[in-house]
């Protein structure tokens, strides 16, 4: 079967995934981490894109990055192909490393691109692995509280201005406190996948949704930067009511309230 085409960002902003082929640990101790870390600053030299977040876990890696002149996939070709031949050649194997190509969920509302970092910080806490994202060596948080660490490759500034324009040690305060509010949005996950966000919008509308309550949740998918396409996936709905409420709601976006969300809101809900 074919490979689908990539759904391609308005901002190119995107969450990356990339999982171990058959879930299998795809780094072995931290020298195999530092290795693909070396990738990724020596993509960042190569390439023109921004790094907003990323964690290495035993099996799987995430990361928020927004493309420029380059292609997301030309740089995690580049990055993943590096990464494979490394591994199979330091612990005598054979075979692909990773499962099939990387994944990428597309980041089109300040709020999405927020939770997608809040997300990827929290994974390794998530996993039981850690009480606090920083105390992960491989993971970004790391970098945006002391400024220092991971800094060639890591653009956390752009981030913290959504926490305010003023100095680092106040926006850094809001950052925080955002990074330990529990996950409010419909994020893919690298398990779970589409299942999840199933589970996710059926906590929403609840077993018997009304259409209002059905149209409150798509409308919130949508400022999220939801394709029709997804909604269908995650509501189960027709093509026909997809689009029929999608088209309103894309042609009359004050009434959704929900486009995007600006840092005072994002902060203090």
């Amino acid at each position: 079967m074919p490979r689908g085409m990539r759904v391609k960002s308005r901002t190119g902003i995107y969450h990356i995934m990339c999982r171990g082929n058959n879930k299998q640990d795809i780094f072995i101790g931290d020298g195999d981490m530092n290795k693909y870390y070396y990738l990724l600053s020596d993509a960042k030299k190569k390439y023109d894109f921004d790094l907003y977040a990323f964690c290495f876990m035993s099996n799987h890696i995430h990361m928020v990055v927004r493309e420029k002149t380059d292609s997301i996939s030309e740089i995690m070709r580049c990055i993943n192909s590096g990464y494979g031949v490394f591994i199979n050649r330091k612990h005598e194997r054979v075979g692909h490393v990773f499962q099939g190509r990387f994944r990428s969920e597309p980041i089109e509302a300040d709020s999405y691109l927020l939770s997608a970092v809040r997300y990827v910080h929290n994974n390794p806490v998530k996993a039981c692995m850690v009480d606090s994202p920083e105390k992960h060596y491989w993971n970004s948080y790391r970098g945006y509280i002391d400024g220092k660490e991971f800094a060639e490759i890591l653009d956390a500034e752009y981030v913290l201005k959504y926490f305010g324009e003023g100095r680092r040690t106040e926006s850094l305060g809001g950052f925080i406190r955002f990074s330990r509010k529990d996950d409010d949005i419909l994020l893919c996950d690298i398990e779970e996948d589409l299942d999840r966000e199933k589970k996710v919008y059926k906590n929403m509308v609840g077993s018997n949704p009304s259409e209002e309550t059905i149209e409150k949740a798509v409308r919130y998918m949508i400022s999220l930067g939801y394709t029709k396409s997804k909604v269908k996936e995650v509501t189960g709905r027709t093509d026909y009511a997809v689009r029929k409420m999608y088209n309103i709601i894309k042609n009359h976006p004050q009434m959704t309230g929900e486009k995007t969300f600006d840092s005072d809101r994002l902060i203090n809900t």
